[in-house]
């Protein structure tokens, strides 16, 4: 027998959850940032470049960085590791064009 549950929205059964999340946000964001960085690190500099200075937004670099690795990216962590990427080269003195959001 379940135990009453005082939700002004609740509205059915309780239903346990089969998987209860065991790790928290932070450390699920830093997996999916590892894995992001991972794999733009497959992209050689000369290409990151050629594709950031082809481009007119950072958009269309998020697209033809797909289209080269040939995979899909979700959520923030790979604009985050586009952005550290784009900001290590500039720091090696390398002139990438800058785009407003």
């Amino acid at each position: 027998m379940s135990k009453e549950i005082e939700d002004e929205f609740y509205c059915g059964e309780g239903i346990e959850d089969p998987l209860p999340l065991r790790i928290g946000i932070e450390s699920f964001l830093m997996n999916d940032t590892r894995s992001a960085s991972k794999k733009l690190n497959e992209v050689t500099d000369m290409d990151f470049i050629r594709i950031w200075q082809s481009q007119d937004n950072l958009w269309d670099i998020v697209e033809q960085l797909q289209d080269h690795m040939r995979f899909l990216f979700t959520g923030t962590s790979m604009l985050r590791c586009i952005h550290v990427r784009a900001l290590q080269l500039r720091r090696h003195g390398i002139r990438l064009k800058e785009f407003i959001i």
